[in-house]
């Protein structure tokens, strides 16, 4: 090889790396001085560097040689139109009218999108959309869904898995993991390819009316780890994840959806605080990325101009600083963030000039369409970096299996949408997130019930909540409730006959995660508290986000209170039973809600339960078709009229694994019904609890024979009237 070849040979390969590698603007900076230097050695340097960093050779888990082979043929054969309307996933219901769907065909057809991500809806609707309109594309549509905590973000009839806030709480990333597998496995049930998540903000702004309860929480590390098991989960079952919002909505105080949220924060800070999430998901091969609506001055100056229009952030940032390589979505484009300094059309354009590959949520395609076939046609851009984002498309469809496109069955949808498996995971991720943030004099759990009063007080909630429901299987304790905004008379009246209990239970319900809305908790509350906390062992519980502690002045002081993060059946459920000893309340907190409550603060109230548990019994191996037996006997009974109604209880190595009531107190049919807390006399109790256990363990052991008259046994019932009965 020539001296000159060789040169050239180094020469081709030094800018190739000024290109490409994480810090090129540190070597572009440096270059004429260091090629003072001999240019091998320059070279040699580089590539070491080059080699050493990682992150320059992440590669998405959708780029391989099969994938870049398909798209390769793919995209050969499309047409001009076909590759621009590759660049478009539009937003789809499957709850609107026939116009939506018949626009959305439009769109198909004479558009050539490339992908939708639906929103509300409900499965089986969604799924005969979906095939419906993969029937009418040329390449296969990418389908998409904005579902942070799985399908019923969007979905109904679908599991609500726990916001990311609750996850932080729980911080199991194992459990993380399990949960995004099995919504990639929910996913991928649904013919959907890629899910908009994980979140990867730090939530390190109290005020963050748009990210909140969606963050894993304000410590960098901890939302780097979550995040990738988040992201690994999905992508182990062959699902797209998505981490969003870069560089960081974290520390916003304004929602991109209605105005252009400023980040005044330095380079140096965004960069050791906010890119850390998504260096760490970069370098563990995440498949895309979603970039934000927000100025941010330490890296673009242009007015008005969000970072999802900005080449500096996407082009110099994301892509060749960090290495990143898979494909990179815009937010949604009808958002206000960018929707209110730029026309559509106008709009699209920009993001793609930037570096964006997924136009997300156009507000008008066949504007914006329309204006990158003009842009292309006056070389506004160049038809290689058109190909160059298709090409990346088609390989990321590829790899979701749209190569092999297949309907969407419909058969037992919503039952393989809702197995016992993975109610029995939400449950375990709700349990493990409950935070015992104060418990002063160790009042929890509650321990000696037979000698003390209970009443619980449900505020902004009805009266008979799961709360107050699972609270009288441990205690005959007293319900009460308050709307959010009860008169001055009424919470008189009422603390006036509170006041003489040993405990109140007092729980705050439908919180919201908007701080100028004061979190949906009425001042009153506070009120409340104030008024109890000296006169009575006053334990406060919160279902809402760490946030609402806020509102509650003095939190710090109060001698127990319980964070539960939200307002639904799980949570309600295992925090009584952390009240009564029953369930161990983990969590800590994933963020400093109050200056005198910090993040990490969470008192664990032991490792061995001191009563009986209600508990899933998937967790004792059994499934739940163990018990359709007890099901079919408890109602044959009835209808044979050997009971008018029963309870039916099954526990198990101090779990209660069953728990069902039938029927009613007598035959006839206007009787109340039984339920699982009514009371029958001790005389009813007794045949149950202790003579048909002793028969049973006679028989178990040989020592009976229950087809034999009892006067076998019993000598004396040979002269009286009982003498033929059969046991």
């Amino acid at each position: 090889m020539t001296s000159d070849l060789f040169e050239q040979i180094v020469e081709i390969n030094v800018n190739y790396i000024l290109r490409n590698h994480p810090n090129s603007a540190f070597f572009v900076s440096n270059f004429e001085a260091m090629q003072k230097i001999s240019k091998y050695f320059y070279f040699s340097v580089i590539l070491f560097l080059f080699v050493c960093d990682r992150s320059a050779l992440a590669q998405p888990v959708f780029d391989n040689s099969n994938s870049r082979a398909w798209a390769d043929s793919v995209l050969k054969s499309m047409s001009y139109e076909q590759k621009i309307g590759q660049l478009f996933m539009v937003d789809a219901f499957s709850n609107k009218d026939t116009a939506h769907t018949n626009f959305i065909e439009r769109l198909i057809r004479e558009f050539h999108i490339g992908g939708v991500i639906f929103f509300q809806g409900g499965p089986v609707r969604q799924a005969l959309l979906t095939n419906r309109y993969q029937a009418l594309a040329k390449v296969p549509l990418m389908i998409g869904i904005d579902g942070e905590w799985g399908l019923s973000m969007r979905l109904d009839s679908t599991i609500r898995y726990p916001r990311q806030m609750t996850l932080g709480a729980m911080g199991n990333d194992s459990l993380i993991y399990a949960m995004a597998k099995e919504i990639g496995r929910e996913c991928r049930r649904m013919g959907i390819h890629i899910n908009f998540a994980p979140v990867a903000d730090i939530n390190n702004n109290p005020l963050n009316p748009v990210i909140n309860s969606r963050s894993f929480g304000e410590v960098k590390e901890y939302v780097a780890t979550y995040s990738l098991s988040y992201m690994r989960g999905l992508q182990d079952q062959g699902i797209m994840a998505c981490g969003k919002h870069f560089p960081g909505h974290g520390n916003s105080d304004s929602d991109s959806h209605f105005t252009l949220p400023v980040i005044n924060q330095s380079a140096q800070e965004m960069d050791s605080v906010e890119l850390f999430p998504f260096r760490y998901l970069i370098k563990n091969g995440i498949s895309s990325m979603m970039v934000a609506h927000l100025f941010i001055p330490a890296y673009d100056t242009a007015f008005n101009t969000a970072s999802t229009l900005s080449k500096i952030v996407i082009d110099s940032l994301l892509r060749r600083e960090m290495g990143f390589r898979g494909l990179i979505f815009t937010d949604a484009l009808n958002m206000k963030g960018v929707a209110n300094y730029f026309p559509s059309g106008l709009l699209e354009l920009k993001a793609l000039l930037a570096g964006n590959d997924v136009l997300l949520y156009s507000a008008d395609v066949a504007a914006a369409w329309l204006r990158i076939h003009y842009a292309i046609q006056n070389c506004e851009i160049e038809q290689d970096a058109i190909d160059e984002k298709v090409n990346r498309i088609l390989m990321a469809k590829y790899w979701s299996g749209l190569n092999n496109l297949q309907k969407v069955d419909t058969t037992s949808l919503v039952a393989d949408l809702n197995t016992p498996e993975s109610k029995y995971l939400t449950s375990k991720l709700f349990e493990q997130a409950v935070t015992i943030v104060k418990n002063e004099n160790a009042v929890l759990p509650l321990r000696d019930l037979g000698n003390c009063n209970i009443a619980t007080l449900v505020m902004n909630d009805t009266l008979n909540n799961p709360f107050q429901e699972m609270i009288l299987n441990y205690s005959d304790a007293d319900l009460y409730s308050l709307e959010k905004e009860p008169s001055a008379q009424k919470i008189d009246s009422l603390l006036k006959i509170l006041e003489k209990y040993e405990y109140v239970i007092f729980s705050i319900h439908n919180t919201s995660v908007k701080a100028a809305q004061g979190y949906n908790v009425s001042s009153k509350a506070a009120d409340i508290i104030n008024y109890l906390k000296d006169k009575v062992n006053l334990i406060t519980v919160v279902f809402g986000n760490a946030y609402c502690l806020s509102r509650l002045p003095d939190a710090h002081k109060l001698k127990s209170l319980i964070l539960s993060y939200e307002d639904t059946g799980w949570p309600q459920y295992y925090t009584a039973q952390a009240i009564f000893g029953a369930s161990y309340g983990k969590g800590r907190l994933p963020v400093t809600p109050v200056p005198d409550i910090k993040q990490g603060t969470g008192v664990a109230l032991g490792n061995s339960y001191t009563r009986l548990r209600f508990s899933n019994s998937l967790e004792l191996g059994i499934t739940e078709q163990a018990f359709n037996k007890i099901d079919s006997l408890a109602l044959k009974a009835i209808s044979d009229k050997a009971t008018p109604g029963c309870q039916v209880v099954a526990a198990w190595k101090g779990n209660i694994i069953y728990q069902k009531s039938f029927g009613r107190f007598t035959y006839d049919e206007a009787s109340s019904a039984v339920t699982n807390t009514t009371l029958y006399d001790i005389a009813s109790v007794t045949k149950i609890a202790a003579t048909a256990l002793a028969v049973m363990k006679l028989y178990e052991e040989g020592k009976i024979d229950i087809e034999k008259k009892a006067s076998k046994y019993f000598h004396e019932l040979k002269k009286s009237n009982k003498r033929d009965l059969v046991i």
